[in-house]
């Protein structure tokens, strides 16, 4: 219980005190909400009682979900060519969306805090 209290301490003043510390939780904590914003994009309906009576059930529609935003997760970033993180390279004419401009554009167009873009 006194180690609890310490660490939670010890992690407070870390977040107060160390602007990178703070900067790197949130955006992680960013990241994360934009997956949840993309679950969401992707699935908008209500699961059904029938879906929802078992443990194992919800936890397929769960993962089924899951696996979904990770293929339109991946996508993006294959589709990003020349972008960070892309692993191919940029057609003729395109743009690498590093300039501060594009960037702006890009994160207005999505909406998803710039960390995925549904096909669109």
């Amino acid at each position: 219980m006194q180690l609890g209290r310490l660490l939670r301490t010890a992690f407070l003043a870390d977040y107060f005190v160390k602007d990178a510390f703070r900067n790197e939780l949130r955006r992680v904590l960013n990241r994360g909400e934009a997956v949840n914003a993309l679950k969401r994009a992707i699935y908008t309906g209500r699961i059904s009682p029938a879906q929802a009576k078992r443990v194992d059930e919800m936890q397929a529609v769960a993962d089924a979900l899951s696996l979904m935003a990770n293929i339109v997760m991946a996508w993006n970033t294959l589709t990003d060519a020349g972008g960070p993180g892309s692993l191919v390279e940029p057609p003729p004419g395109h743009s690498t969306g590093t300039d501060r401009e594009d960037c702006a554009h890009q994160a207005g167009e999505h909406q998803l805090a710039g960390c995925v873009s549904l096909p669109g």
